[in-house]
């Protein structure tokens, strides 16, 4: 399955580079994913890359379209839990793949600047899941949910920027499996991350 994801990766940088004629900015980031609520149950801190494109169509001045694809990776979660008097360990192990499109708010010729990202995203969740007990399944799902990124841009050569931030990633009523059993929760992250742009385009 990471095969799959690094080629899904792939030809989304393709696709991107490809609408270079309309694009200001492309970037890559990368960060810490860490768990947050019912889902720090089943992942520890991970690791995300994402490959953006700051897009402004409209020429507006403070407004742009932002379009992201990325992949995220939870450390392996191990659980200890009880069954007829007698103790297991479940591992867990989510990833998450997909993109996103929204809006990217960021005043425009400033040395530093303030941004601000807001996204629907579209995403594969899979749980890689084992019992304890002789029982595993790989389950994946496709859920729609939203993302927030705030953070501060540094120009540091003409079409060349730094960016570091951190982010909020929601995906609502995600199932997962824990003690042999489905259950229903809201998959929530929080992030940071550093990135590199370069302007291209118009």
């Amino acid at each position: 399955m990471p095969s799959k994801r690094l080629s899904l990766l792939v030809v989304c940088a393709f696709c991107l580079i490809a609408t270079a004629a309309a694009v200001a900015d492309i970037g890559v980031r990368g960060g810490a994913m860490y768990p947050r609520g019912d889902f720090k149950d089943f992942a520890k801190a991970g690791l995300r890359a994402e490959i953006t494109a700051d897009i402004n169509m409209f020429s507006v001045p403070f407004l742009s379209t932002v379009v992201a694809f990325g992949a995220a990776d939870f450390g392996k979660k191990e659980t200890v839990w009880q069954q007829a008097d007698q103790f297991y360990t479940q591992e867990s192990k989510t990833a998450l793949t997909g993109g996103g499109v929204g809006l990217r708010l960021e005043p425009p010729s400033m040395f530093i600047r303030p941004f601000g990202e807001a996204l629907i995203r579209l995403a594969s969740i899979e749980q890689d899941y084992e019992s304890g007990i002789g029982g595993s399944e790989l389950k994946s799902r496709t859920k729609l949910g939203y993302q927030l990124n705030a953070g501060l841009k540094f120009t540091v050569a003409p079409k060349v920027g730094l960016e570091a931030g951190a982010t909020w990633m929601t995906f609502p009523n995600c199932k997962f499996t824990d003690k042999l059993q489905e259950v229903e929760i809201d998959l929530h992250t929080f992030g940071i991350f550093a990135g590199l742009t370069l302007g291209i385009g118009i």
